[in-house]
């Protein structure tokens, strides 16, 4: 998607109950480097240079760089023009000088990355390929609940079942901004293939675990993804959209 540094491509629209997801690859060659270099910001180009090995430090540029188109594209400013804040644990969020109600959280795992977008409600994120794990990880993060559901299951089952309940519980933590702050054994969520994406206990705040909205998907083969909002019971519509640089 070379070219489009120097503004957005369209402006974008999204409604007050509606969740827009953006899938799309780190590994491709989209980018110049020119195009990266002027839509960045300096601390973002820092923390690409702090990277030990390239190929993590070129992910984290096209994320970024992409991150930046899209957010412009509802915006209707130039790339270069998006500023962050960031809460006490690190969650991004727009600076007030946008005046947006937009809201949105980043992940990535591998060459993938996910972004989530709605307005006025935080909202998190997690996408991971499934891959071997052991089973202490767990037991000494899971919930007792979480823990006897896993085992549970068997095999290919067990390790879908953990990524489940991974991605579910990491997507509300990013929702919460609270980062390591936050015991992922103070909440339940749900992790059975036959149970849908649902917060089931939370010890974490006062509100009920039926004013969350949990939401399952796979964005690639072998990979598992989460969404979770705190909507005060409001439903989100899921739209999956195109990759940005079809548009």
């Amino acid at each position: 998607m070379s070219g489009h540094a120097g503004g957005p491509v369209l402006t974008l629209k999204i409604l007050n109950d509606e969740v827009q997801l953006w899938v799309w690859p780190l590994n491709s060659r989209r980018y110049a480097i020119e195009e990266i270099e002027a839509t960045l910001s300096d601390d973002e180009k820092a923390r690409a240079a702090r990277f030990v090995f390239e190929k993590h430090a070129a992910r984290y540029r096209a994320g970024r760089t992409q991150l930046r188109e899209i957010l412009a594209s509802y915006l209707d400013v130039g790339p270069s023009e998006i500023a962050f804040q960031y809460g006490a644990n690190g969650k991004p969020d727009l600076a007030p000088a946008l005046n947006s109600t937009l809201r949105f959280n980043l992940a990535h795992s591998e060459d993938l990355a996910a972004l989530a977008i709605t307005r006025d409600v935080q909202i998190g994120l997690d996408i991971e390929y499934v891959r071997p794990i052991e089973d202490g990880v767990a037991r000494h993060h899971f919930s007792p609940k979480e823990y006897a559901d896993l085992s549970s299951l068997q095999s290919e089952g067990w390790r879908d079942g953990f990524f489940r309940c991974w991605t579910r519980k990491e997507a509300v933590i990013k929702a919460l901004g609270d980062g390591l702050s936050l015991p992922l054994d103070s909440f339940d969520v749900t992790l059975l293939p036959t149970e849908p994406a649902r917060l089931v206990r939370n010890a974490f705040d006062a509100a009920a675990p039926s004013e969350w909205m949990l939401h399952h998907f796979e964005p690639a083969k072998g990979c598992m993804g989460a969404i979770a909002a705190n909507t005060k019971g409001q439903k989100l519509t899921i739209t999956p959209m195109t990759d940005l640089g079809q548009l």
